[in-house]
């Protein structure tokens, strides 16, 4: 699915056909604000998100688990995220969370700075 407003190549929302409108309206909500943020740091070329229902039982007391995993494709590199909730909006904000706090956290020359350090200096 495209996203022209955020300048996404692809969002890929997998296990979310189970859910109604508004609970997709929400989650959308949620991954836009998201990804502003995400968009300050860098560009990004695609969102795979994933979720996964566990224990769910039609005679069960307690509500099922989501098991949310997020796949994000940047300039920077890949990042990779998951996390489990009983809360289906909780778990799939953590999980953009995670990967803007990676994202954050990564030095943007930190491949060039080790490659500096391996290569014989040049002595004169």
């Amino acid at each position: 699915m495209e996203n022209p407003k955020f300048e996404i190549s692809h969002i890929n929302y997998s296990g979310f056909n189970k859910l109604d409108k508004s609970e997709m309206k929400e989650i959308e909500n949620i991954v836009s604000n998201n990804i502003k943020q995400i968009k300050r740091y860098t560009n990004i070329i695609a969102l795979r998100l994933h979720l996964k229902i566990l224990h769910e039982k039609k005679d069960a007391k307690q509500m099922p688990t989501h098991k949310t995993d997020a796949t994000l494709e940047t300039d920077k590199g890949n990042f990779f995220s998951t996390t489990e909730n009983r809360n289906l909006y909780t778990a799939l904000n953590d999980v953009l969370e995670n990967l803007l706090k990676q994202l954050k956290h990564k030095h943007p020359r930190k491949e060039e700075w080790k490659e500096s350090y391996k290569s014989p200096k040049n002595k004169t």
